[in-house]
């Protein structure tokens, strides 16, 4: 989807994703290509997108946003129980 204001982050998403189906083509078989979307991450870019949120990460969090560490004891386990045909190249 397009976000108003955020043109060049939209174009780097879908480009990413283009990238990683060709990858996914090139690699070996015993490695996988993925383009992982983590969700709402707390990050600066949060802050200029709502900058009435900068300190207030409870705030964050009540939205969905979520901390790097929270975000790495989720998906991590997620990512390395992922088989290569179900995952390589989407």
């Amino acid at each position: 989807i397009g976000i108003g204001n955020m043109s060049p982050y939209c174009a780097s998403k879908w480009a990413i994703e283009g990238l990683m189906l060709s990858i996914a083509k090139e690699v070996p078989e015993h490695m996988t290509a993925i383009a992982y979307n983590p969700g709402g991450i707390i990050t600066e870019m949060i802050y200029c997108l709502v900058p009435e949120l900068q300190g207030k990460i409870d705030d964050c969090i009540k939205l969905g946003a979520i901390g790097p560490k929270q975000w790495a004891e989720v998906c991590v386990p997620h990512i390395i129980e992922m088989k290569r045909d179900d995952v390589n190249g989407k």
